[in-house]
């Protein structure tokens, strides 16, 4: 789940908000839960056949109606480092309608989704999730509030700041003792065949 596509940027984020919520190209991320929005494209591949493929679904952030997504978890994960166009990430609501997005948990789904897609999935879900689990202060108790576009939180009470790690920070590989082109796999039995960590 490394490399995720985006320029992510903290400065400055409250006075750009509505520049980035207002933009055409801005895109927004849908979880339901913890679970991930996702659709299935079909692609031509010849003579009547057809390849589909899984992708995150990315509707534009002002086609969203009001009522379908959580504006209280709405969330700025950073800018597409290719358009650079905002992308976001929110909850949607018991308002949902639209049935070609199909929701997945994400470490499932890692294996079907393009490389950048799946480093999105998971920074997005770990945005969501500190969210959801961060609304009390540790320090003292007191309701916690989404801050800086949601790169943080703050504690409402006594003002603490709380960031998410969200990016690895060590990968370590266990190579046979005497023969260093074997390594240790492991395979959890939930995982599809052929899927190792």
């Amino acid at each position: 789940f490394s490399g995720v596509p985006l320029e992510r940027f903290v400065s400055g984020r409250e006075e750009s908000l509505s520049q980035c919520l207002s933009n055409p190209h801005a895109v927004c991320l849908l979880m339901k839960r913890f679970a991930i929005g996702t659709k299935v494209i079909s692609t031509p591949q010849g003579e009547g056949e057809h390849n589909e493929s899984t992708r995150l679904a990315k509707p534009s952030l002002v086609s969203l109606s009001a009522d379908s997504i959580d504006r209280n978890t709405l969330t700025l994960l950073g800018t597409d480092k290719k358009t650079h166009d905002p992308v976001f990430v929110a909850q949607v609501t018991n308002q949902w309608v639209d049935q070609s997005v199909t929701f997945s948990e994400v470490v499932p789904l890692a294996m079907k989704l393009l490389p950048e897609e799946a480093s999105l999935a998971a920074f997005a879900k770990s945005k969501i999730r500190q969210h959801v689990y961060s609304r009390f202060c540790p320090t003292c108790g007191g309701p916690t509030m989404m801050v800086d576009m949601g790169a943080n939180r703050r504690c409402e009470s006594c003002k603490s700041d709380f960031f998410t790690r969200t990016d690895p920070v060590a990968i370590s590989v266990v190579i046979h003792p005497t023969d260093p082109h074997k390594c240790l796999l492991v395979r959890k039995a939930a995982y599809p065949a052929g899927r190792y960590t």
